[in-house]
C-alpha cells in the first residue's frame, strides 16, 4: 500500500463522498504530495501558512538582496572608472 491509498482511506473515514466532496491539503511544497493531490480532480493543495511566511520572507530576502548587490555593483563599478565625486 503506497501512500496515496493510505491517503485516500484516512479521506474515506472523514469525507462522505471523497470523489465529490471538495478537499484541501495543506503542505510544506514539497512535490510528493503536490504529486498525490494532482491525481485527484476535487483536491487543491495549498502551502500551509508557516511555510508560505518562510517563501514569502526569503522572496523579499532575496529583492532586497539584489537591489543592494546591483546599488554596491554600481558603486564599485563607479569607484574602478575613477567617476569619484
Amino acid at each position: 500500500m503506497d501512500y496515496r491509498d493510505l491517503l485516500i482511506k484516512e479521506l474515506q473515514k472523514n469525507y462522505v463522498n471523497i470523489n465529490y466532496d471538495k478537499i484541501i491539503i495543506c503542505g510544506d511544497g514539497d512535490t510528493w504530495i503536490r504529486g498525490i493531490t494532482n491525481s485527484f480532480d476535487n483536491v487543491r493543495y495549498i502551502l500551509d501558512g508557516y511555510h508560505a511566511i518562510k517563501k514569502l520572507k526569503q522572496a523579499a530576502f532575496n529583492i532586497i538582496f539584489e537591489n543592494r548587490k546591483v546599488t554596491l555593483n554600481s558603486w564599485i563599478k563607479l569607484y574602478k572608472d575613477g567617476n569619484r565625486q
